[in-house]
């Protein structure tokens, strides 16, 4: 297996000192990908941009909001995504994909989510679904770049964790580090981190 120098907490904190694309310039000095893979390719809105940037690992939910089926099917799922949610070093960020969209507009995060998700060590969300309770999140702490807002939660329910997701034509990977700001986000391929604060400086 391959071995990578992976940042630490601090250095994470330090790449919050640019915007998401100076990262990305600063990845293509470092790597070999091709930079389309590496970020959205369509657009997620930044609901917060007064935030700044965020940087932590991914982690990563599959939601259904239209269906209340996996609600009563498995009714431990929040407390089972809470304790993943909870696994890993902070900062983390939980990237959520709605398998639901494009049926409803109901939300995924709202106040008493952003909240829970900020006690476990996450600082925001990405997410292709809905969002609610603007102003209480920010209060949390918890960025939040998603597709749009909505009024009711629905028939919300996580019916997957800590598994690869497409969202916004970006693949993201559990524990993969993900930079975001008002401009969009990128997702770091492992053997960039080492090299990627030094190029980030240089850019």
């Amino acid at each position: 297996p391959l071995h990578f120098m992976f940042l630490n907490v601090a250095q994470i904190h330090q790449l919050k000192r640019w915007n998401t694309p100076t990262i990305a310039n600063a990845l293509e000095q470092v790597c070999t990908a091709d930079p389309l893979t590496c970020v959205n390719r369509f657009t997620a809105r930044d609901f917060m941009p007064e935030m700044g940037t965020m940087c932590g690992r991914a982690i990563t939910v599959e939601f259904a909001t239209m269906d209340p089926r996996p609600k009563k099917d498995h009714p431990d799922n929040f407390a089972l995504m809470r304790d993943y949610l909870a696994q890993g070093d902070a900062p983390k960020i939980v990237v959520v994909r709605d398998r639901d969209q494009p049926q409803g507009a109901v939300a995924i995060w709202g106040e008493v989510g952003a909240w829970n998700a900020r006690a476990l060590g996450c600082v925001g969300t990405i997410t292709d679904g809905h969002i609610r309770d603007l102003d209480e999140m920010k209060g949390a702490g918890f960025k939040a770049l998603a597709r749009e807002l909505a009024v009711s939660h629905g028939h919300g329910w996580p019916v997957a964790w800590g598994i690869p997701l497409e969202i916004f034509g970006c693949n993201v990977t559990p524990g993969h580090l993900v930079h975001a700001d008002k401009h969009g986000f990128i997702v770091i391929p492992p053997e960039a981190e080492e090299r990627l604060l030094e190029a980030a400086r240089f850019m």
